[in-house]
């Protein structure tokens, strides 16, 4: 089924940024949202995500 779905639709991106983005990164985990890729970080970054 997994496989599937990674050629179904295209994936989406979601970053989660600030003093909370942890919390709010495994809430979000905690449900089944298919597709998505998701990253958190409560720290500045430079890496090129979305």
């Amino acid at each position: 089924m997994n496989l599937g779905l990674n050629f179904s639709e295209q994936n989406k991106e979601l970053a989660i940024c600030g003093e909370l983005a942890l919390e709010y990164s495994a809430k979000t985990n905690s449900m089944y949202i298919p597709n998505i890729v998701l990253v958190g970080t409560q720290k500045t970054s430079s890496l090129p995500f979305l």
